[in-house]
């Protein structure tokens, strides 16, 4: 399977990899087309390989081992190593959706562009608007209300941020959970997503647990996640329409969303403040509990250090530079769409 992000970066998939169906790189948000995979700068190729071969590595940190070549990740069962350049390997013998979005953050960075954890939309003029935050706390409430308002739907929780301003559109699956039934009701309904508040505090418990049980056996973890009864990943195109889906627009407007007990106002902060809440909350969704290891990468000289957290400052810094910038409190009593109508009332675009 051969596919492309932006025409910057070429995924080729093995044909032996067994869970195509779970990645998240559709097509609402990469190209099919083999010309656009022709014309990509850099690759990411993902092998199958059911016995992976680190002897050359030696244990570095817990389950993580390297050597000057790559980076063994035996919780994740997954090699990581580039060809040259602009060529790296995710190989493994299990989904590798994590590893997959931080490399595909690395190889972005090298053509001046970042992800940014955020919902946006944009508007008839090309302007779009950032929602940056944590997870949870009203983003995709929002996006809903702004789309039916006239406004298209650039991504609910990640997008790439380049450094000419722009910001591009990346439309994964939306995650449903019980709390979205009241802004998407046919879909909950449809797919028949059940609604248990007490099992899924039950199961947001245990998960962290066994997700290290589940990787031990290939494909596990991934029919778990697919399988899973309180949420269920949905596509943008299905909920909004196709015609409702931007590609790219201008930065505009960035509102910082946070939830605490009893405050409801909305601010004005500095870009500096934004930029280090973005970036913080980024890097934590990107890199995750594997940010060790991209350390320890950089450490290896298998990356480096510079060209990853220094120029993803920079991007940040110029292409949100002449930005209007808001804080928004909003009661954490208060439910999710509560959110969404503040959000209304102080749009600028």
């Amino acid at each position: 399977m051969k596919l492309s992000l932006l025409n910057i970066i070429a995924i080729d998939v093995d044909i032996k990899y067994k869970w195509k169906e779970s990645l998240f790189l559709d097509s609402s948000v990469a190209s099919f087309d083999e010309k656009d995979f022709k014309k990509c700068k850099s690759k990411i190729k993902i092998k199958y390989n059911g016995k992976i071969d680190y002897s050359q590595a030696r244990n570095i940190d817990g389950k993580i081992y390297g050597c000057e070549k790559y980076i063994y990740d035996d919780e994740k069962k997954t090699k990581i190593y580039f060809e040259n350049e602009n060529v790296c390997v995710i190989e493994s013998n299990q989904e590798v959706n994590e590893w997959l979005i931080i490399m595909l953050e690395i190889m972005l960075l090298k053509d001046g562009k970042t992800f940014i954890h955020a919902g946006s939309v944009s508007n008839s003029k090309g302007e779009a608007l950032l929602m940056p935050s944590w997870g949870g706390v009203g983003k995709t409430a929002s996006i809903s209300k702004l789309v039916n308002k006239g406004y298209k739907l650039l991504g609910d929780d990640l997008n790439i941020l380049s450094d000419d301003g722009k910001i591009y559109g990346f439309p994964k699956k939306f995650v449903l959970y019980f709390y979205h039934k009241n802004l998407f009701p046919k879909v909950f309904e449809d797919k028949k997503i059940k609604c248990n508040s007490t099992l899924n505090k039950f199961y947001s418990k245990i998960i962290p647990s066994v997700k290290k049980i589940f990787r031990k056996i290939p494909g596990l973890l991934s029919f778990a996640r697919k399988h899973n009864p309180q949420s269920i990943k949905v596509s943008p195109i299905e909920i909004f329409g196709n015609d409702n889906i931007s590609h790219s627009a201008k930065v505009k407007q960035i509102v910082w969303i946070e939830r605490e007990n009893g405050r409801n106002e909305i601010n004005n902060i500095s870009i500096e403040s934004i930029i280090s809440k973005s970036i913080s909350v980024t890097i934590n969704e990107i890199f995750n509990e594997n940010l060790n290891t991209v350390l320890i990468m950089c450490g290896m000289k298998i990356l480096n250090y510079e060209e990853i957290f220094e120029k993803i400052i920079s991007i940040y810094k110029a292409s949100l530079q002449n930005t209007s910038c808001k804080i928004l409190f909003v009661d954490l009593n208060k439910n999710v769409e509560c959110v969404a109508d503040e959000i209304i009332k102080n749009i600028e675009i």
